[in-house]
């Protein structure tokens, strides 16, 4: 992996904006996991990081209109 390659020895955190209420999957999704996909002998760690999975769907759109962003196109397209 990339990310193992350019930080080797080092803790990895992966920033994912998944939601519990998106999917019947992603409802049990924790908060942060050991991503084992990036653990190396040589001491590279990752961890999986959903600081978004609590946030409702209205909290979404608010967020958004309140700072001008745009929204993700699941949001609008499907």
């Amino acid at each position: 992996l990339y990310l193992s390659r350019t930080f080797p020895g080092e803790t990895i955190v992966s920033v994912l904006g998944i939601r519990h209420a998106e999917s019947p999957g992603r409802s049990k999704t924790p908060v942060s996991k050991i991503d084992s996909k990036l653990q190396r002998a040589n001491g590279t760690n990752g961890i999986l990081w959903h600081p978004a999975v609590h946030i409702s769907t209205p909290a979404v759109y608010d967020y958004h209109r309140e700072h001008g962003l745009e929204l993700h196109e699941a949001y609008e397209v499907y």
